[in-house]
């Protein structure tokens, strides 16, 4: 266990501790700081009743505003959501995609995986 590691587990659940050594020591190095985190996080989310909207609607200090809509979304769902647009964006710009072939290229991906 390193320093980070400890202080992953210094902000977890005292009864989740022997949880948190365990996954450490049988991943050993492949279980980082960022794994701890993920399944602290996920412990802490385990026990609340998450909060959930049809549209989120996020003004931002630039001007620009994000919606996402469709499904009831909570707070980790908008942040994958968001992840995986990213990702798909910086794809897009790698490939020297302009912004109205991004959206066509996402709207023809959402179209073949309803029509699958």
């Amino acid at each position: 266990m390193t320093i980070a590691d400890c202080a992953v587990a210094a902000t977890a659940d005292p009864s989740s501790l022997d949880g948190l050594l365990a996954m450490k020591l049988a991943g050993g190095k492949s279980v980082g700081r960022d794994a701890l985190e993920r399944e602290v996080k996920k412990q802490r989310q385990a026990g609340q009743e998450s909060v959930r909207a049809k549209k989120v609607v996020c003004p931002l200090t630039s001007g620009v505003t994000v919606q996402i809509a469709g499904g009831d979304l909570d707070l980790p769902g908008v942040v994958d959501v968001l992840s995986d647009l990213l990702s798909q964006a910086k794809k897009a710009v790698t490939d020297k995609n302009d912004v109205l072939a991004f959206m066509a290229v996402l709207r023809a991906k959402a179209k073949d995986k309803k029509a699958s």
